[in-house]
């Protein structure tokens, strides 16, 4: 497995110490290296892009779009931030009827000084020099996005350097958590799956109690059992027992009139449980027919 550059670039922290001379190049790497940190958190931790908060898009006249300032992510785990309302003009050199896509993105240099870098002063002829962090806004046909480096934020039909169509704002992306819900599968061994006798009534039946905690599993996940090693037609009703994020119960039930073997032939004859879990937030909701059935008594 390759670990991506940005994962294999040692990151240094400066050693601070009791009456050391500063320069500001200094302080703006000790900034970069919190800003960093907080990179590669958003990016492998969260997992997420789109826009975060604000951003609205809306018609200012009929050759441009005025834009509310907000909050967005790149893909890449940037952020991309616009501090005041901004008006957009339509790209005059549009003639021909052609849809464009309005895009918040990364601005090139935008944590550079307001002037040229001088070594001795680092910001020459600046007193007080205010780099502000904003993202570039342009607009795009579809074939000049960059999907995820390039935040959606409106479409609009543009002709003749001005708007044909009204603004449409649903391509917007909301930044959510890309993360995906923990799956896990696995299976009984044949021949020592564990089934054990119970009645149920009115027939003698058989369950086996399968162990999930290899799935590593915080919550209830899920569960959707197959009885594998025989061709006889049965159903698996689930029972949570015990932690239910560690285990569950299957009961085969035949259909129609074949008789289920006792837990010794069941062995012998390998019937097994072949299983996969999902762990969702609202697993319940999600699957109803995997609600509780009863517990062991």
């Amino acid at each position: 497995m390759t670990t991506p550059r940005d994962l294999a670039t040692p990151l240094s922290r400066i050693t601070w110490r009791d009456g050391q001379t500063l320069a500001s190049r200094d302080l703006r790497e000790d900034q970069r290296y919190a800003d960093q940190l907080r990179y590669l958190h958003i990016r492998y931790q969260h997992k997420t892009w789109g826009v975060v908060e604000g951003l609205g898009v809306f018609s200012s006249g009929g050759s441009a779009v005025e834009v509310v300032p907000g909050y967005a992510l790149d893909i890449e785990g940037r952020e991309l931030l616009l501090p005041a309302f901004t008006r957009v003009a339509a790209p005059a050199n549009v003639a021909a009827s052609t849809t464009m896509y309005l895009v918040i993105s990364q601005s090139p240099g935008a944590r550079a000084c307001a002037a040229p870098l001088d070594l001795s002063t680092l910001c020459p002829g600046v007193k007080n020099p205010l780099p502000v962090e904003t993202g570039t806004l342009s607009w795009k046909t579809v074939t000049q996005v960059r999907p995820g480096l390039d935040v959606l934020l409106a479409r609009v039909l543009i002709a003749g350097g001005k708007l044909a169509s009204s603004v449409d704002t649903s391509v917007q992306r909301a930044a959510r958590s890309m993360a995906q819900p923990k799956i896990w599968s696995d299976s009984t061994q044949q021949g020592s799956t564990g089934w054990t006798d119970f009645m149920r009534t009115p027939l003698q039946s058989i369950r086996a109690t399968v162990d999930a905690s290899n799935g590593g599993f915080l919550s209830t996940p899920a569960y959707f059992p197959r009885l594998a090693g025989t061709s006889q037609p049965a159903i698996a009703y689930i029972e949570w027992v015990g932690p239910s994020a560690f285990a569950f119960v299957v009961q085969p039930v035949p259909i129609g009139s074949s008789p289920v073997p006792d837990a010794a032939k069941a062995e012998e004859l390998g019937w097994n449980i072949e299983w996969l879990a999902i762990e969702l937030q609202s697993a319940a909701l999600l699957f109803p027919f995997s609600k509780l059935k009863g517990k062991l008594p």
